[in-house]
């Protein structure tokens, strides 16, 4: 009897398995063994999925197409390069830097410290990137993104002590805005002309006409003139500028005669795999306009003086303002003299009797009061 009891209680105490409903689903499904995957119960996460592998896909594509068209163009301009440095660097290929942004090192060329070779290619990669740039580009209407290709010749520096320097380029009418926005160089010395010898899309901008017509006549400058006016080459092309002045107004006083360097820049624009060989003549003129300058041509005396006296003034201007506290300095050594001022204030007030020190409490009690009543009134 005790046995059936304790049966009883303990079935009454343990409770039954619990019954489910068989959910009617009439589609497909795959079974393996106890395991069932049923996919149109998964069509949320299914879509996520989706979502990624496209996301991955389109990014894998835009990289690759960012990465052909470098290779495209430095195959394209491998010959030049090899025959020109020493070291072209073409043989290893541009370096990478994440999906946009490579770069080409070459050295070893008379009169040329360094080349530096910079793709700036669109985010190809990035889905979100590129429909905020189109987006940009429908509200801003100068707002126009291409691959930037940037050809950086540092010219040797036994060239820049004994020859006058100056900022002289040709720019595309339609770069004319952010060249200047981007380059302090061109902004402060340069002024914009015409000039006959470029195509109607391009402008000179030069310290000195004098310059215009040294450059512009010489064969390197007259041939690079003429290869601007040549629509498959012009289409792609930015601006040419000479500099012997950084491209950011320096900030820490005028920069030393010996860290002092003269640069010229090719900003090209890219185009189709297929259209990367079109600058190759442009970028063999360029050479030639490098070994011009190299020559160390004479300008007139009166050119090189009025240029002299410029570098000079600013020179003089940027030492001056390196002497001047910054904004954050003169914040800073206001912050120490009222610093000061409520330390002596407390050696004072500590320095009191008690009832002088009430005197004064009372004494600023009312000041405060007087100075809340003015602020309500106003």
């Amino acid at each position: 009897m005790a046995k059936v009891a304790t049966g009883n209680i303990l079935s009454l105490l343990s409770p039954s398995p619990a019954q489910f409903q068989p959910v009617e689903y009439d589609g497909l499904e795959y079974r393996w063994g106890n395991f069932v995957f049923r996919p149109a119960t998964f069509k949320f996460e299914g879509m996520i999925l989706g979502l990624a592998f496209l996301y991955y896909l389109l990014s894998y594509v835009g990289a690759s197409i960012n990465k052909r068209k470098v290779t495209a163009w430095v195959k394209a301009h491998s010959g030049l390069y090899e025959s020109q440095f020493a070291y072209s660097g073409v043989s290893q290929g541009a370096n990478a830097d994440g999906s946009t942004d490579y770069f080409l090192y070459s050295t070893g060329r008379k009169g040329v410290a360094y080349l530096h070779t910079i793709f700036a290619m669109l985010p190809r990669h990035d889905l979100a990137q590129v429909l905020f740039q189109f987006a940009q580009s429908l509200i801003y209407l100068e707002y126009a993104p291409k691959d930037d290709i940037t050809l950086d010749f540092t010219l040797a520096p036994s060239i820049t002590p004994t020859a006058q320097g100056f900022v002289w380029g040709i720019v595309h009418k339609n770069e004319i805005t952010t060249m200047r926005k981007n380059r302090w160089d061109l902004l402060f010395f340069t002024k914009q002309s015409e000039n006959a010898a470029l195509p109607h899309n391009a402008v000179v901008m030069s310290e000195s006409a004098d310059l215009t017509d040294l450059v512009l006549k010489s064969p390197a400058g007259a041939a690079v003139a003429s290869l601007l006016s040549k629509p498959e080459i012009n289409k792609h092309f930015r601006g040419l500028i000479i500099s012997d002045q950084p491209g950011a107004r320096p900030t820490n006083g005028p920069i030393p005669a010996e860290k002092k360097e003269r640069h010229v820049y090719l900003s090209l624009t890219g185009g189709s795999e297929s259209e990367m060989k079109d600058t190759e003549p442009l970028v063999r003129a360029i050479f030639d306009l490098v070994d011009f300058l190299v020559a160390k041509p004479a300008m007139r005396p009166d050119t090189a003086k009025k240029l002299a006296k410029t570098r000079d003034e600013l020179d003089a201007t940027l030492l001056k303002e390196s002497k001047e506290p910054t904004a954050e300095e003169k914040e800073e050594a206001e912050e120490a003299k009222r610093a000061a001022k409520r330390k002596a204030e407390e050696e004072k007030f500590n320095a009191m009797t008690p009832a002088q020190q009430r005197k004064y409490e009372e004494k600023e009690r009312k000041r405060s009061q007087r100075g809340a009543q003015r602020i309500m009134r106003k």
